[in-house]
């Protein structure tokens, strides 16, 4: 999908990990240049993780579709394990 995105230029470049995602935020804010990243993960875990190591970001956005409320992914619960999730616990 990050390829796809990038293919497309809807994204810039992908980080393969926050660590790799806040380095490249951080060399494009010293060359003052804007930069789109895309980081495969769970926003309800990545952004923590941003915040917490003051990420010099102006904004986040989660592509997740609004119009499937199934697809959100709970924190603690693996991607692979999502379908069989959502179908047992369709309320949480």
């Amino acid at each position: 999908a990050i390829e796809r995105r990038i293919e497309h230029r809807y994204l810039d470049v992908k980080a393969d990990d926050v660590a790799h995602a806040l380095a490249l935020a951080t060399a494009a804010r010293d060359r003052r240049e804007p930069l789109s990243i895309g980081l495969l993960g769970n926003a309800a875990e990545i952004v923590p993780q941003l915040l917490a190591e003051g990420a010099p970001i102006d904004i986040v956005t989660d592509q997740t579709s609004a119009h499937d409320p199934l697809a959100y992914l709970p924190v603690g619960v693996e991607f692979a394990d999502m379908a069989a999730y959502a179908k047992e616990k369709p309320a949480e």
